[in-house]
């Protein structure tokens, strides 16, 4: 440097004039024009920032739309499906109600319980009673075998059960007076005398199991009262009915609801939820719909697993009982189609898209802030947005505007709980079915795109960077 200096000196005037101006006029150039590269660097990061938030807008809002379309084709069909099975289980009845009504009207039946009636007097043992009951079973066994019951009997008009196909317990006893005064079976005879009547699920001694019994009176040519005929059914012609899943998803079921009292009990076995019997007492929103006569559609969460589930309830049309239908199941395999990987594991959609789009979580949200699916399923899955502990974040608030805006929205970066305290931010899109906000769905933005983005340098020389900015 002093060598270069002490050359400097050495020059004439002139040289050093023309010198030191070309200093003072290049310097503010160049500086103008670093400065002018870095702005330009930064406006450049800038747009890509903002292009890149508006692509996960344009995602968000095509998420959206494609569960909307799941959501849509997954409900009808469960619908169709629950009202199928509602159809199935009240033609059901009618056509036993029809069965019973026409035949006890049959001049044989009559006939057989005036032969009945007499040959009981002789003693079940005799061998009269027997060949009279054997000719009775040929008239009426095509009733157990049409409508899969468990047996057939016939009471006279003082109560005493003077036929029965099983030849159980209650076959010669007296229904006001004997062991089985108690029963559903004694109750369905009080209810019969007039018309065809039906008593619901109880107990029922003689077979250690749950009993229908559905009857009507048996009446001479001048409407004299001469004794019922009764039909048993058991639990499993039911079962049958309702536990028919073709075409359901995996975790779909129906089962049927019936009043007691004030509560709902269940009427038919569950095959999903296995430890659900007839007889439990159930309780819920759609149940209180039920009691209430009510049919409709709800999400809510299962009273066991947890897990968010979609149910449709509609009041059952069935002469004599107040019963009603559910068909419940998981909310994630309506709008979550599956596929099979190449190594014959389960791929579903969102895990795919979020592969694709490199997101760290996608979230469902429900409109009462419940969190109900989650890729990550970090500490905020499962929990509420509005009473939660997340309630106060920065996607507490983004889930209330955007459920109340009902347009697609962002929150910028900030330390979230659920995310190990690290900054998070999230942009989402309502889910809108005929009108109404059914779900939100939410990804977070992966900050390492973002610092990508940011971390960039070409344009910035050295020592040139930029940092994030804020996007309102």
């Amino acid at each position: 440097m002093k060598g270069l200096w002490a050359w400097f000196n050495n020059r004439n005037l002139r040289f050093k004039l023309i010198t030191l101006f070309l200093i003072v006029g290049l310097v503010p150039f160049a500086i103008a024009v670093f400065y002018s590269q870095l702005s330009s660097a930064r406006e450049l990061k800038k747009t890509q920032v903002e292009n890149y938030l508006q692509n996960l807008v344009s995602d968000v809002d095509t998420l959206s739309s494609a569960i909307k379309s799941f959501w849509e084709d997954g409900s009808q069909q469960e619908a169709g499906l629950h009202e199928k099975n509602k159809r199935r289980i009240e033609q059901y009845f009618a056509d036993i109600n029809q069965a019973v009504d026409s035949f006890r009207q049959n001049p044989v039946l009559l006939d057989n319980l005036r032969r009945q009636t007499a040959a009981l007097a002789k003693g079940l043992d005799n061998p009269e009673y027997k060949q009279v009951s054997a000719t009775t079973e040929k008239s009426v066994v095509f009733m157990r075998d049409a409508f899969r019951i468990r047996n057939v009997l016939l009471v006279d008009a003082t109560g005493t059960v003077v036929f029965s196909i099983t030849k159980g317990a209650e076959l010669g006893t007296n229904l006001k007076t004997g062991t089985f005064k108690n029963s559903g079976l004694a109750r369905l005879f009080d209810k019969s005398q007039t018309q065809v009547a039906i008593e619901d699920y109880s107990r029922y001694e003689p077979v250690n199991d749950w009993a229908i019994f559905i009857g009507g009176p048996i009446t001479d040519n001048n409407g004299q009262y001469l004794g019922s005929l009764v039909l048993d059914v058991p639990r499993q012609p039911i079962n049958e009915i309702i536990q028919n899943r073709i075409g359901m998803n995996e975790t779909f079921e129906s089962y049927l609801i019936g009043r007691v009292g004030d509560k709902g009990e269940i009427r038919s076995d569950r095959v999903v939820l296995k430890d659900q019997k007839i007889g439990d007492v159930k309780a819920g929103t759609d149940v209180e719909g039920l009691l209430a006569g009510k049919a409709g559609q709800e999400m809510k969460y299962g009273e066991f697993n947890k897990l968010f589930k979609q149910t449709f309830f509609s009041p059952l049309s069935i002469a004599g009982l107040q019963w009603g239908i559910i068909t419940a199941g998981d909310v994630d395999q309506l709008i979550m189609p599956t596929t099979t990987g190449a190594a014959g594991q389960m791929d579903d959609f969102f895990h795919r898209f979020a592969k694709q789009y490199g997101l760290p979580d996608i979230l469902l949200i429900e409109p009462d802030g419940a969190v109900f699916y989650s890729i990550a399923r970090r500490a905020d899955y499962q929990s509420n947005l509005i009473k939660g502990p997340y309630a106060n974040s920065n996607l507490g608030r983004l889930f209330r505007q955007v459920r109340d805006a009902r347009r697609v929205g962002f929150v910028d970066f900030e330390s979230y709980a659920a995310n190990n305290n690290e900054p998070a931010a999230f942009v989402a899109s309502p889910v809108i079915s005929d009108g109404k906000v059914i779900m939100i769905a939410v990804f977070q933005i992966p900050a390492n795109a973002i610092n990508a983005i940011m971390q960039e340098r070409t344009g910035l020389g050295q020592t040139g960077e930029t940092s994030p900015f804020k996007v309102i």
